[in-house]
């Protein structure tokens, strides 16, 4: 039975009454998965979706739980440059991570901490590019500590780097401020000041840009990629906001604006773009972004992106920092 199987993949432990509500939700999930994939088949498209960690829960749990509520509607106001690129992207392909400057996918869990994973998740890149030593610093810090944003409500990645970071001089290291259980499951930790003061040298934001045009608007379907891929290759991995609402089923190939929407008011969720991918015989010109939901969800963690078509607005907030 599939759903037999989901439970010893997965791990799962229902009593008797719970385990009936599941089985519920994973029937219309599956349902509606194999809807998708017929339409998306008619398309031409080559993404794919499945059973994954996440088909037990409802539409309305996974949006209610996983994504970044503190995204809905107008950002806080930030007037920064769009960033000179110094090299052009002529390579075919390119990844941040042959270049040993990303840390490990991480899991955010059950709380709507994206945008404090990729903020983190910059400054580490950045620090290890400016010659450190590839240090996994703390989330915790920032969810926990930082009084502008909300912990697992949500927030910026760039009111993090600014109101939080700079300020605070740095990051601890994820050892010394490690990530708790009452986090994961949604309920952020009061700050630990002796924990969060305790920093890495070199890990304080100096400056910022954006990465490309930022787009502010309910229609998005022009921004600049050629400039984002440029500044991607030139600087290093980055902070970017999509609309992640259609995610949760997400297995294989490359997502395309199909099943997402590119305008700024719907965006829900803060990941990092690593690289790019263009020519490729069987899944074409995408990008590679790194979520924080775990190894066991997309491919090792990462989902590919259809370029030039602003998918999911990859493009509409995609924003670098200096340290």
């Amino acid at each position: 039975m599939l759903f037999s199987k989901f439970e010893e993949d997965f791990g799962r432990e229902y009593d008797l009454k719970e385990r009936e509500m599941r089985f519920l939700i994973f029937a219309t999930n599956v349902e509606m998965i194999a809807k998708n994939n017929e339409k998306l088949r008619e398309l031409g498209k080559d993404e794919v979706h499945g059973i994954t960690k996440f088909s037990d829960m409802s539409v309305q749990e996974f949006q209610s739980t996983m994504l970044n509520h503190g995204m809905a509607g107008p950002s806080p106001n930030v007037t920064w440059a769009v960033a000179e690129p110094t090299k052009p992207s002529t390579a075919a392909a390119f990844d941040w991570r042959d270049s040993n400057v990303v840390t490990e996918v991480k899991n955010q869990m059950y709380c709507g901490s994206c945008w404090a994973f990729s903020a983190v998740e910059a400054v580490e890149s950045q620090y290890a590019i400016d010659g450190g030593d590839l240090t996994e610093l703390s989330p915790q810090a920032v969810i926990s500590c930082d009084s502008t944003d909300a912990g697992c409500s949500g927030g910026w990645y760039y009111t993090a780097w600014m109101d939080y970071m700079e300020p605070n001089g740095g990051l601890p290291t994820a050892d010394t401020y490690p990530y708790d259980t009452a986090t994961e499951y949604g309920s952020a930790t009061d700050c630990d000041s002796s924990l969060g003061e305790d920093v890495v040298s070199g890990t304080a934001p100096s400056s910022y840009a954006w990465a490309t045009e930022e787009c502010t608007s309910i229609f998005c379907n022009n921004q600049d990629e050629d400039t984002l891929k440029d500044n991607l290759v030139s600087y290093g991995p980055i902070s970017i906001a999509c609309d992640a609402s259609d995610w949760s089923s997400y297995t294989s190939g490359v997502l395309t604006s199909d099943s997402c929407s590119s305008s700024s008011l719907k965006l829900d969720h803060a990941i990092q773009v690593v690289g790019y991918t263009t020519g490729d015989s069987t899944l074409g010109d995408y990008w590679i972004v790194r979520n924080s939901w775990g190894t066991d969800w997309g491919y090792d963690g990462y989902i590919y992106l259809a370029m030039d078509e602003n998918t999911c607005g990859i493009a509409d907030k995609a924003a670098m920092v200096y340290l």
